[in-house]
């Protein structure tokens, strides 16, 4: 079974202030701001295409996508569909 507990709403985003391999997040709970260091790729050579339960949908210059979650920063790379 699932969560129970309500899902915290927040704004994810870049700035030119932080580092490149970083994201501040925005509580709108607490109204303040964190900063996550995230592992390489660098998040700001991506591009963000979808997002889901704190998982986020990045696709790079080759449109390789991976999954990321910037709370605990764990990273997935997702295959490409078999040209059969």
């Amino acid at each position: 079974m699932g969560s129970t507990r309500p899902q915290t709403p927040c704004l994810l985003y870049f700035t030119d202030a932080s580092s490149p391999d970083a994201v501040e997040i925005y509580s709108l709970t607490d109204k303040s701001t964190y900063t996550i260091p995230l592992a390489d790729p660098p998040i700001t050579e991506r591009s963000v295409v979808g997002s889901s339960h704190w998982w986020l949908v990045t696709a790079d210059a080759r449109s390789e996508l991976h999954l990321l979650n910037p709370v605990d920063n764990s990273r997935s790379l997702l295959w490409p569909p078999s040209n059969r």
